[in-house]
């Protein structure tokens, strides 16, 4: 896998382009084989399966093989998978959630160039040991295991060369590579993922703003029980290389088919507190939780791995965000609860009352395991109430008022909070996480004040 024989990423916008293209006309083709699979007698039921298998297969090996945003828009559906036709979800959900961690490696040569460009020298002129196969492979980088002169054990992650500028073509051709996926997923939620993909993308090519998360967040974490953060070696950290403490565990799937329900239970627990603790207490979230980001060393502990994409808010915002979910939790609805949403909105134009309704509903719907005092499951049947409901804020989205005042709201992270608290969901529905969720967050809110 990490032989020269490996292709380069392609980086233009022609050849990015090409690659959608090829994509598309293999989802075309799987359509017609489908097709001509029921003018011979087949089932119109199996030739559907056998359509979905294939363009499950199609989307994986072609997202894998171009990384950057078409490759994070097929993490994100991996994961947030209610915008998969039901009946399929599974054969997506398998298929897509590899590009989590197990995407196609790059040749050793480039990535041997990085280190000479960066660092001054290759790879085993620096550590005393290093693994040329990548332990994770991604849509901007992917991580090798090494060892430094004294023995410690590290992740090293290498930036793809020519990534940023093949996002930059990617972000060109954003009606392909949406009119390709939307063959197969809805459109209204593609636009809701490439709208906050696009948004942030190239951030992640940044791997000093990387740094610089990386740190906040294992400072702000630092010594609390179940939240294991690797800390970086900035002594070797440049443009296209970060080195971390290196984090052993299982995967998301590992930890899935291993782990009990009350183990699970904790897990959710401990994910769910990590987003709301961060959001409240410390101002800021990673916006990039799938579980290929995830690590489980042992117990209900998670390690997590990513923060190329964090949302970080000043306190003024901080003080509305936590004073809707505060309000919602309590019970406040009416004309309280709109004020606080106008605020967080920022909603200066009239909003007609099915508008106000709609925002109204959404508030309640996204806080809704935390509002009672009692135990919460989250599960599939919640996750699709929240996908409707977005679908239906889509459609209500084309009128001017409703427009003006959320889709261009002028504070920046709304859109993103919004999608990674759904995010958060599907994550833990995945698990059927129990807790009293209502307890959870009150404690968090309580910190938060303090």
């Amino acid at each position: 896998m990490a032989k020269d024989g490996v292709r380069k990423i392609p980086r233009g916008r022609v050849t990015r382009m090409a690659s959608l293209g090829n994509m598309a006309v293999g989802v075309s083709n799987n359509m017609a084989l489908a097709a001509g699979r029921t003018l011979l007698g087949g089932g119109i039921d199996s030739a559907a399966e056998k359509f979905h298998q294939q363009t499950a297969k199609t989307f994986a090996q072609s997202l894998a093989g171009m990384k950057g945003l078409p490759m994070k828009v097929g993490q994100m559906v991996s994961y947030i998978d209610d915008a998969i036709p039901a009946g399929y979800r599974h054969i997506y959900t398998q298929a897509l959630s590899e590009l989590q961690v197990r995407a196609r490696p790059m040749r050793w040569s480039e990535i041997e160039a990085v280190f000479k460009k960066d660092l001054g020298a290759k790879p085993e002129d620096i550590f005393k040991k290093f693994e040329r196969e990548p332990i994770a492979a991604a849509s901007i980088g992917q991580v090798y295991r090494a060892e430094l002169p004294d023995g410690r054990v590290v992740a090293v992650k290498v930036q793809y060369p020519g990534i940023d500028e093949a996002i930059r073509s990617d972000l060109k051709n954003l009606d392909l590579l949406r009119n390709a996926m939307a063959m197969v997923l809805p459109k209204v939620d593609l636009e809701q993922t490439l709208d906050d993909l696009t948004s942030r993308v190239l951030e992640e090519c940044d791997y000093g703003c990387e740094l610089c998360n990386q740190q906040d967040f294992a400072d702000a974490w630092e010594g609390t029980p179940g939240v294991v953060i690797p800390r970086p070696h900035t002594e070797l950290c440049r443009d296209h290389i970060l080195v971390l403490d290196y984090v052993s565990g299982e995967s998301w799937e590992e930890m899935r088919a291993r782990g009990n329900q009350e183990e699970r239970n904790e897990i959710g627990r401990n994910l769910f507190a990590f987003l709301f603790r961060s959001l409240y207490v410390h101002g800021m979230f990673n916006a990039d939780p799938h579980p290929g980001n995830y690590l489980f060393p042992g117990g209900a502990d998670v390690a997590y791995l990513d923060f190329g994409c964090v949302q970080r808010y000043p306190p003024a915002v901080l003080a509305d965000l936590k004073g809707v979910g505060s309000l919602v939790r309590e019970g406040g609805r009416g004309s309280e609860l709109r004020e606080a949403l106008a605020r967080v909105w920022e909603i200066q134009d009239e909003v007609d009352e099915e508008e106000w309704a709609f925002l109204e509903e959404y508030a309640v719907a996204v806080y809704e395991p935390a509002i009672k005092d009692e135990p919460f499951t989250f599960n599939r049947a919640y996750t699709e109430r929240l996908s409707d409901l977005s679908i239906k804020g889509g459609f209500l989205a084309a009128r001017k008022a409703l427009r003006k005042g959320i889709r261009e709201a002028k504070r920046p992270g709304m859109l993103y909070l919004n999608r990674i608290q759904f995010g958060l969901a599907s994550v833990l529905a995945s698990i059927e996480a129990e807790a009293n969720w209502h307890e959870v967050l009150g404690e968090i809110l309580v910190e938060a004040q303090s």
